[in-house]
């Protein structure tokens, strides 16, 4: 390998390939919210977070929602302005989309709104107590959204 491929390697290492949203405020009341690419297992995993101080979040506390390939169409379609929300329904008996074997389901619910977009992240427990996680999502992040999920699609297909 030669010395520009060792520094261009050492460079990638060095940073989460995460696409992150924060949205805290001065009430508290924020959420944060990532995506990450899993190319392994072809979907992006999707964690969301309550804010828990000035600049901080619960992320020991965090939901996780695993979306496949279909469930990254859905979301493009509203991105691409085809369709003014989707909607995402995981049951984890039926296929292990959950992380927490304490989950009895898990949805995602993507909106277009006047100004940007709305994202809510719900999972729902064994027992029946619904959390849910909602941030808004401004247009130029719904751009950076797009362009990972279209990535993560062609790179799942090796286009």
């Amino acid at each position: 390998m030669d010395n520009v491929a060792k520094s261009e390697s050492k460079f990638e290492n060095k940073f989460e390939n995460k696409f992150k949203v924060y949205k805290p405020n001065k009430t508290g009341t924020g959420s944060a919210v990532q995506f990450d690419f899993n190319a392994e297992k072809k979907s992006v995993f999707v964690e969301a977070a309550k804010q828990t101080g000035p600049q901080a979040f619960g992320w020991s506390d965090k939901l996780t929602f695993k979306m496949a390939i279909v469930d990254m169409a859905k979301l493009l379609i509203v991105l691409s302005g085809k369709a003014a929300n989707a909607e995402l329904f995981h049951d984890p008996s039926k296929g292990g989309y959950a992380i927490s074997a304490d989950t009895r389901n898990s949805t995602v619910s993507f909106s277009k709104m006047a100004t940007g977009y709305y994202f809510k992240l719900s999972t729902q427990d064994q027992k029946g107590q619904v959390v849910s996680i909602a941030i808004p999502i401004s247009e130029d992040e719904a751009m950076v959204l797009k362009i990972l999920l279209e990535k993560a699609i062609e790179k799942s297909f090796n286009w």
